[in-house]
């Protein structure tokens, strides 16, 4: 349970990664997990799954994390979140900006709750700094298209390691819309 930052330029793999983490996960851990349980502010093709545009992401986020009465901490448990461009919903530097510190200030519970939330941007630091902070695993995709194969590489912070996996990218090129502009 881990709050992933994606970081790459445009084309590397970073929805590839959020879309095909998300049928790890579901696959993988179904007695915690189900494609119901996942909410993405872009379009996927999982059954159940809920697309959020960003304007209410930012309010699911406060649901999420922000605790009562403001939101609801405690009661999304066992989902999955996919975030494309996290910059365009917290920005670097809106650290102090009232409204994101109510909205993520719980984001610290975020193993406790076994969510999983994967937050993609082109550049590592462009981004919230309190939502950065919670991030104990940096996710570096690589897209080699002639080979067919995403590479992921893993920097996880909680345990000091290194990992990596490799997909078929081909495999995950129709769980969503490239093409699609995440407003």
């Amino acid at each position: 349970m881990a709050i992933y930052r994606l970081v790459g330029i445009q084309g590397c793999g970073k929805n590839l990664t959020k879309v095909g983490m998300a049928a790890y996960f579901v696959l993988t851990f179904p007695e915690i997990y189900s494609w119901d349980c996942i909410y993405a502010n872009f379009h996927t093709v999982f059954p159940g799954a809920h697309y959020i545009s960003n304007a209410n992401m930012k309010l699911f986020l406060r649901k999420i994390f922000a605790a009562p009465p403001i939101g609801e901490l405690g009661q999304h448990k066992n989902i999955i979140v996919l975030i494309d461009e996290i910059d365009g919903l917290y920005p670097q530097w809106g650290h102090a900006d009232k409204e994101a510190q109510r909205d993520l200030q719980g984001a610290y519970q975020d193993e406790k709750l076994h969510l999983q939330i994967f937050c993609s941007t082109h550049k590592a630091d462009n981004f919230n700094k309190i939502i950065r902070d919670c991030c104990e695993i940096i996710c570096l995709p690589e897209l080699n298209e002639h080979e067919d194969i995403l590479y992921i590489t893993f920097l996880d912070d909680r345990f000091k390691a290194e990992g990596g996996i490799e997909i078929t990218a081909s495999v995950l090129y129709d769980c969503y819309n490239r093409d699609e502009v995440v407003i």
